[in-house]
Formats: structure tokens, sequence, C-alpha cells
């Protein structure tokens, strides 16, 4: 199961040495690149070919979850009970995603759905880390 985080870890990097490599683009794993990306996606997604829409989509749902590890913490897990993987964080709790969400009948989805993903995590952290345990 470990080569699997490692799996993503490794499609993140990629993301960002590919979209260096091709565009010049310096991408570091925040909130501004995020967005970047976002409208990136939401710019080339007409012109994407059907059959590489699987791969992208994991390769950037690996880069958002790795965002979200070294913004927050965590590391990659396996739920099992979910048979999916996501993130755990220190406390047990965890955040999953699946990649279809980037996805809409064959094209790449709005790029809000993307960025969208990141800011409802963002919030309920926020909010998780404002009420107390109870």
């Amino acid at each position: 199961m470990e080569n699997r985080a490692e799996e993503y870890r490794t499609a993140a990097e990629n993301v960002v040495s590919q979209l260096h490599e091709d565009l010049g683009v310096e991408l570091k794993y925040d909130e501004e690149s995020i967005d970047w990306l976002d409208g990136y996606i939401n710019r080339i997604r007409t012109q994407l070919k059907e059959e590489p829409f699987a791969g992208l989509a994991v390769a950037l749902g690996a880069y958002l979850g790795e965002t979200i590890i070294k913004t927050y913490g965590g590391a990659w897990a396996y739920f099992e009970k979910l048979d999916q993987w996501g993130i755990r964080f220190d406390d047990g709790n965890g955040a999953r995603f699946r990649s279809p969400k980037f996805i809409s009948n064959s094209r790449m989805a709005t790029s809000t759905q993307f960025s969208g993903f990141l800011r409802l995590f963002q919030r309920s952290v926020i909010t998780s880390l404002q009420t107390p345990p109870q």
C-alpha cells in the first residue's frame, strides 16, 4: 500500500516539473498555485483528448493532496472501509476525494471544482481548529 502513496507523491512532483518544463511555471504547493492551475485547466479543457483524462485527473488530485499535506500536515492513507485513498491527519481525521470530481462527461469539469475542494477543505480545517473538542 505504501507504493500507492509514493505514486501520488511522484505524480504531484511530475505535475510541477512538467508545467515548469512546458510553460516555465513555478508551481508551489500553495493556494496561489492551485488558483493558477485551476485557471489553466479551465483554459485547456476543451482541447484535451478523452484518453488522458483519467491519468490527468489522478495527477491533479495527487497535486491537490500534496498541497493539503504540505499546508496542513497528514499523510496519504488507504481508508479500508471506503476502499479509497485520501489523507489521514495526526488527529485521526481524514480527507478523501475522488479524481472523477474533476471529470465531467469525458471533459475536465469546471475549474471551480478543483480550487473549490481546497477552499471547502480550508473552511472545515479552520472551523475544526476554532471549535473546542467536546
